[in-house]
């Protein structure tokens, strides 16, 4: 409904409990009870190496000072863990991937991503270093979005209602998300065009009438792109009927319908 800026339904720069504890889960599950279970000594090769590490390499403390009891060690890592401020975070999953990671048991880094996508991090895993999937141009031009009032106020009902759609953490509908960000566009379409039935496909065509004018690559592009959502009829379909749509397909479709329809407003104003 709009509650939530876009900000934090995607986190991005903070990190609330669940996604914490969920990243902890993860790693504590994969790496420190497989190290446990495999080595169970601390004492030995590698998991010694792997555990001394940390205070080492990313802890910054005297190594000595690592407990040799596998649970208190753990403890200890927890207790840090649990202190870190969000990018610290991150900082502490792309470490752990990096010296365990690339482990013929397990790839860690997909575990994670799933568990980051899960709970609407807007950073993922490529080749081992966490990138952020979200950079600012796309984030003010969704927020822009978010934020029309009166007459507009319905383009930003339906962009709403798509990021709610997209960052569901218990059950993300995509297929619906990218239809609330094609409704965006369509409702402000009606708004420009003073046509409440008009589609971006009969926009298009009427834009100059209304003192819109869009450059003819733009506007092809454009046809293109809601070809890329419907059939003949105006049925979306080509892309709503794929079998397996994703995060990604979902945020493509609503940073580029936010655009769009930050466009056209700046071009009625």
């Amino acid at each position: 409904m709009g509650f939530t800026p876009i900000r934090s339904a995607l986190q991005i720069d903070s990190m609330d409990a669940e996604l914490r504890n969920s990243i902890w889960n993860i790693i504590d599950e994969v790496v420190f009870e497989f190290m446990t279970a495999d080595y169970g000594d601390l004492r030995t090769e590698p998991c010694f190496s792997f555990y001394r590490s940390f205070w080492s390499d990313f802890f910054k403390e005297p190594a000595r000072d690592m407990p040799l009891n596998w649970a208190n060690c753990i403890y200890a890592i927890r207790m840090r863990y649990e202190k870190y401020e969000w990018f610290r975070v991150y900082d502490f999953c792309e470490f752990v991937v990096q010296k365990f990671g690339n482990n013929e048991v397990v790839n860690l880094g997909r575990k994670l991503n799933k568990v980051l996508e899960r709970e609407g991090s807007a950073y993922r895993f490529s080749d081992n270093l966490l990138v952020r999937v979200s950079d600012e141009i796309e984030l003010s031009s969704i927020s822009d979005a978010q934020d029309f009032s009166g007459k507009y106020l319905p383009v930003s009902n339906h962009i709403n209602a798509a990021i709610r759609l997209m960052s569901d953490r218990l059950s993300p509908d995509y297929r619906n998300s990218i239809k609330e960000s094609i409704s965006a566009v369509e409702a402000m379409c009606r708004i420009a065009t003073g046509n409440h039935k008009a589609t971006l496909g009969d926009a298009l065509k009427k834009f100059s009438d209304a003192g819109i004018n869009i450059h003819p690559a733009l506007n092809k592009s454009l046809n293109q792109m809601y070809g890329y959502t419907n059939d003949e009829s105006g049925i979306r379909h080509s892309l709503l009927e794929e079998s397996r749509l994703d995060y990604e397909d979902a945020k493509f479709m609503l940073v580029v319908c936010s655009a769009f329809v930050n466009f056209i407003r700046g071009k009625l104003i």
